[in-house]
C-alpha cells in the first residue's frame, strides 16, 4: 500500500505498465507523483532481493 492510502503498489505498477503516465496514476488515485515513484522504488527493492533457483527436470 502507498503510505496513508489504500492504494496497493501492484495497482500502481499495473497502471504504469498499461501505459498510464505517473501524473495520470497520481490523479486517478489521489496520490502525489512522488508516491508513485516511491511505489516503483519499493518494487525495485523487492525484485532486487529475489532469488531464482534452478529446478531439476
Amino acid at each position: 500500500m502507498i503510505k496513508g492510502t489504500r492504494v496497493p503498489v501492484e495497482t500502481v505498477l499495473g497502471r504504469l505498465a498499461g501505459g498510464m503516465s505517473v501524473r495520470e496514476v497520481a490523479d486517478e488515485y489521489g496520490v502525489r507523483p512522488k508516491d508513485v515513484f516511491a511505489a516503483i522504488a519499493y518494487a525495485a527493492e523487492v525484485v532486487a532481493d529475489e532469488r531464482v533457483l534452478p529446478t531439476r527436470g
